[in-house]
């Protein structure tokens, strides 16, 4: 296995917002308390803020839900226990339920937490560090999770979600969905251990949520990873307060306005604030909470709350009111003790969105930290790539691009330089002639514009030949470029990790997570 690394600014892979962040730009500092560097964490340890009663309920919990699903692992628990010392903090990503674990960067998330744990007990070895995945089970929008990507073919999860929370969606009706996987393994003379593992914790489990903690452990558990289903009652007690100020105050709405007002003027916003940022979870599945005149209707049901009424409800059931993108971030810093939120460059955005949010709120903003991002390239993909003659970091240039660095480099010339150094040449004789005589320099100076024009048409035909000549050559170049960014997209934000895992008679997963270092670089991974 060998690494190569490339600075994130240099892939056209992720947006200014993040990398002015990584950058310590000024302007954006006003968005964040602590920036992403180990360095901050004392600070961060300094001044985080969780009661012991949070603490022993956070246990409680957990440990419930590790029972409910027959996990006794011995190290996983020891985590889990080491949360009621109050050197004890956890490091956090989170993702939605997606089916078969979704694209590749659903890995790489969750080996960044753990590689970041590892590394902050290295350096503040007094405390603890538990690496958390928080399972997304209250989202609804099951096209988003119900769909894998694998050998250039897409497999749907065909089911009605009835609009429920992702992770009340029962399971069983995923053997089709697995049925048609298998096929695509058919050529193999046995199934890979993890499609096995997958069907197994998908058909022996009676909802989405249940089933991908079981996978999550399974991958993940021998690293101490522990995961959260946050859709509690008893964690959702502690986050009364917060749905009384936003729904009947919509105080986190005027919060993210002032930020947003600010941000935009730079970047692109990733969210934007509700009035109400709740839903209402019913037998009818998960809908906005919306106030029309002085009631609180549910959308697209027949519920309605007047303001007492919304606030008993809130008071005897806070398990039905489900935050959304601008809440779940304060939900979660509330409930764990939490020092960082490992997230990809989407979600770092909007996480600087909401600091007004955290703070209207009284909650800590933890450290946001940008996970890895990897490409991995088989050994048939390197060979592709060394065939084509260019270096792997200039496929990620447009294809626009590559084509002519391509072409330029096969022709042994650029037309550019060439044509510069005349017009360079053309220029001294200019500005010797000048000082001899005027006439004789606009002479020089018609014709230097006429060769300007020549060179611009001569390198067209140039160009048109070189691609007549070599046409294949050059689509393999482009195919090379379409397998490293299917659809147009990063592979890790396409591709399923069993399409490579497959290949290994020992988990790939531990050999990423080998390389996988916090230089803040993109690594490109032979395998």
């Amino acid at each position: 296995m060998t690494l190569k690394e490339i600075p994130l600014a240099e892939t056209g892979m992720f947006p200014k917002i993040i990398l002015d962040y990584l950058s310590g730009n000024d302007f954006l500092k006003q968005f964040y308390s602590l920036s992403p560097d180990l360095n901050s964490f004392g600070e961060a340890i300094k001044n985080r803020r969780f009661t012991t009663q949070s603490r022993e309920n956070l246990v409680s919990v957990l440990l419930d839900q590790y029972s409910s699903i027959g996990i006794t692992d011995e190290k996983v628990l020891a985590n889990i226990h080491s949360l009621k010392n109050e050197n004890t903090f956890t490091v956090t990503t989170g993702h939605q339920l997606c089916v078969f674990t979704g694209p590749l960067y659903f890995i790489y998330k969750i080996l960044t937490t753990i590689k970041l744990s590892e590394e902050l007990k290295l350096k503040y070895p007094n405390n603890h560090f538990v690496p958390v995945f928080w399972l997304a089970s209250e989202d609804h929008d099951f096209e988003e999770v119900n769909h894998i990507h694998l050998f250039n073919k897409t497999v749907t999860w065909k089911t009605d979600s009835q609009n429920k929370p992702v992770g009340k969606i029962s399971t069983h009706s995923l053997s089709g969905f697995i049925n048609e996987v298998k096929t695509l393994f058919a050529n193999s003379e046995h199934l890979p251990s993890l499609l096995i593992l997958f069907e197994e914790a998908y058909l022996k489990s009676s909802t989405l949520s249940e089933a991908t903690q079981k996978i999550v452990h399974a991958l993940f558990g021998k690293y101490g990873l522990v995961s959260i289903e946050p859709d509690d009652e008893r964690l959702k007690q502690s986050f009364k307060k917060v749905m009384l100020d936003d729904i009947i105050e919509q105080k986190s709405f005027k919060a993210i306005s002032r930020t947003n007002s600010v941000l935009e003027e730079k970047y692109k916003l990733q969210i934007n604030g509700r009035e109400i940022n709740f839903f209402y979870l019913s037998e009818q599945g998960r809908h906005l909470i919306k106030k029309v005149d002085s009631s609180f209707i549910v959308a697209n049901t027949d519920i309605k709350f007047s303001e007492i009424e919304i606030k008993k409800e809130i008071e005897t059931h806070p398990e039905k009111f489900s935050p959304n993108v601008v809440l779940r971030p304060v939900y979660q810093e509330m409930i764990l003790p939490n020092l960082a939120y490992i997230g990809g460059p989407g979600e770092i955005a909007y996480w600087l969105q909401l600091k007004d949010v955290f703070e209207i709120h009284d909650i800590d903003l933890p450290i946001l930290w940008l996970r890895n991002s990897f490409m991995l390239l088989n050994k048939s993909l390197q060979n592709r790539i060394e065939k084509s003659g260019l270096d792997v970091s200039l496929f990620f240039e447009s294809s626009e691009k590559l084509s002519k660095l391509f072409l330029e480099k096969v022709a042994g010339f650029d037309i550019n330089e060439t044509t510069d150094l005349i017009d360079g040449n053309i220029q001294k004789m200019i500005d010797e002639l000048k000082k001899l005589d005027n006439q004789l320099a606009s002479k020089l100076i018609k014709h230097k514009n006429e060769q300007i024009a020549f060179y611009g048409k001569l390198k067209k035909e140039i160009n048109e030949k070189l691609k007549e000549k070599l046409e294949q050559d050059l689509t393999k170049v482009l195919k090379i470029k379409e397998t490293l960014f299917p659809n147009g997209t990063p592979q890790e934000r396409f591709e399923n990790y069993l399409q490579y895992d497959s290949s290994f008679p020992t988990s790939l997963i531990q050999i990423i997570f080998e390389n996988l270092n916090l230089n803040g670089q993109f690594k490109i991974l032979y395998i």
